[in-house]
């Protein structure tokens, strides 16, 4: 049985009617009073159950209500669930190309146009955004904000 599938036999022993629509279901939340359905399921790629209450009930707290521990909703396949990691950017430097295969600036020039704006930001502007947002200038500062002029 998969983890998607012992939930779904873990709600409906517990009174709930999970119902399907597309590749995943939706269900009232056993860890709250629930008119409405709020809890989403559906299977992730690896194979674990994926759980969401749109109240805001716990992971945790869904799988007490119905006697499930966290691991049940696990795939038992002997292996780690592997950790999704960010996706970045590459940097540019002197010797990238943009797509017509014409270089892209270094970050030294990046840091040169930094520099010129922020010298275009003065306090006077600094104290102006500061108090607009509500915030010390000091936190408008870190933020290295620049201005253009239309």
């Amino acid at each position: 049985m998969t983890p998607t599938e012992k939930l779904l036999a873990a709600l409906r022993d517990h009174g709930r009617t999970p119902k399907q629509s597309g590749k995943s279901w939706t269900c009232r939340c056993p860890a709250h009073e629930d008119r409405n359905p709020s809890l989403s399921i559906s299977t992730g790629d690896d194979g674990r159950a994926l759980v969401m209450c749109h109240a805001g009930c716990t992971f945790e707290a869904i799988c007490g209500a119905i006697n499930l521990k966290t691991c049940d909703l696990m795939p038992d396949n002997g292996t780690e669930i592997p950790r999704r990691t960010p996706r970045r950017r590459p940097r540019a430097t002197a010797s990238s190309t943009n797509s017509t295969g014409s270089p892209i600036s270094s970050s030294s020039g990046l840091d040169a146009t930094l520099k010129k704006v922020q010298a275009q930001c003065s306090e006077e502007r600094l104290s102006v955004l500061a108090a607009d947002l509500g915030v010390p200038i000091e936190a408008v500062r870190s933020l290295t904000p620049g201005w253009a002029d239309a």
